[in-house]
């Protein structure tokens, strides 16, 4: 597989939580081909803040410390990944929370995910993933200092698709719109959009209708959901709209059989 060009649209992305062996995965990634490209990139999840029993902070990915030798050969497939041109991003948040307590004591937990930066050299980008109420203001002092310390890295949110398709307050307790008015020079690679509820070409075109373009606009799905109906909508959109910004699953463990290549044959006629 010759490497994936990052500023193609028409994204195959895999949330990564479970952290299951991908030896197979990345060996059909190495025999697709260049213009059909099965996987372009892997979300690692996640990570949360939190205080230990004497108080003092912790960062975790998922419940244990990110420098635990049990994630060494996550890290060490991620690197191959990397090699062949996946790009690797980094979940912040999610369904466990993480800035509230981020917020909390933020110069402390703030050099922890720095420190931690150190040890995923791999990281290409990081993914947030607001699932709690937090305040504009905070949230556009981390943005801020992400492209700062990482002005090379992506900054990407995950929304709930309805929070795209219109400018009603999200998990968040804000509107994107206003979140994207606090950080005006910081470009947000993409919308990982949680379309677990409604995936449609109709709700990509509220999307559109509501003033974000086709290619930052990525259709997220929940294992679960009837992926005939979806694979006939991709095949609908990508029609109308050749550059999607892409599609991504939660999760990989259990998605369904050859997800990745099923999907690239709708995108990649």
């Amino acid at each position: 597989m010759g490497n994936y060009s990052s500023k193609q649209t028409n994204r195959i992305i895999i949330y990564y939580q479970t952290l299951v062996d991908l030896s197979s995965l990345l060996e059909a990634v190495k025999t697709a081909p260049s213009n059909k490209p099965i996987l372009t990139h892997i979300t690692l999840a996640s990570i949360h803040f939190g205080f230990n029993q004497d108080n003092t902070p912790y960062i975790h990915l998922n419940d244990n410390c990110p420098n635990s030798d049990k994630f060494t050969n996550v890290y060490n497939q991620l690197r191959e990944f990397k090699k062949l041109g996946i790009k690797i991003n980094l979940l912040i948040g999610g369904a466990g929370g993480a800035f509230e307590r981020l917020f909390s004591n933020y110069d402390e937990f703030y050099k922890l995910l720095k420190d931690t930066m150190n040890i995923m050299e791999f990281v290409d980008g990081f993914n947030l993933d607001i699932e709690e109420e937090v305040s504009i203001d905070n949230m556009s002092i981390f943005i801020k200092d992400l492209h700062k310390d990482y002005p090379n890295k992506d900054i990407i949110f995950a929304p709930l698709g309805s929070s795209i398709a219109s400018n009603e307050h999200g998990m968040g307790g804000f509107a994107y719109k206003d979140l994207m008015k606090s950080i005006p020079d910081i470009k947000i690679e993409y919308y990982n959009t949680q379309c677990y509820y409604e995936y449609s070409l109709e709700i990509f075109e509220e999307m559109i209708n509501n003033g974000y373009n086709e290619e930052e606009i990525v259709l997220g799905m929940l294992v679960g959901q009837d992926f005939n109906i979806i694979l006939e909508e991709i095949e609908k959109i990508i029609k109308k709209y050749p550059n999607l910004g892409g599609v991504a699953v939660w999760e990989y463990w259990n998605a369904p059989k050859d997800w990745c290549k099923q999907v690239s044959s709708k995108l990649f006629l």
